[in-house]
């Protein structure tokens, strides 16, 4: 796990001046989250979403609208790392800006299970509990198009 800051780091060097933040996609023993839950970031970072086990995705949505992608948001596409593989694929979001960007996995009930994620929360209100209690009752949708609000890359 050392290794995944210093292979994104040389791998953004040249696209930007912020710092990578590493996020992990599936635990390290099959479990469907993202690891760290909360994630801080200034405009310029890149977030590095690395997928280590199962199937999921990365996908943007409203705070009130859970499960569901907010229009022109983050999109991953469904990337899939056998439990074990790890550092197979990363999905690469360039930070634009410091508002809330809330985050889940589409694939099957991950989002409902509670496989969701927050960038820069807010000081107050709004929260990732609320945020994940409202994804337990929501219908999962998956946006039509393609990859959108990142990059897709190899690290193998």
């Amino acid at each position: 796990m050392q290794l995944i800051p210093i292979l994104t780091s040389s791998l953004f060097a040249a696209a930007a001046f912020g710092a990578d933040v590493a996020v992990q996609v599936g635990g390290d023993a099959g479990e469907n989250v993202f690891l760290p839950t909360t994630i801080m970031a200034e405009v310029g970072d890149n977030i590095v979403f690395t997928w280590h086990t199962g199937r999921h995705s990365v996908i943007e949505s409203d705070f009130s609208n859970p499960c569901n992608p907010k229009s022109a948001g983050i999109f991953s596409g469904s990337v899939t790392a056998l439990l074990g593989e790890g550092l197979g694929q990363a999905f690469a979001v360039p930070v634009l800006h410091t508002n809330p960007i809330w985050l889940y996995s589409g694939q099957s009930q991950d989002c409902q299970s509670g496989m969701v994620a927050v960038i820069n929360p807010p000081s107050g209100g709004n929260n990732l509990d609320t945020y994940k209690a409202n994804a337990k009752n929501a219908k999962t949708s998956i946006p039509s198009g393609g990859i959108s609000g990142g990059f897709l890359i190899s690290l193998i």
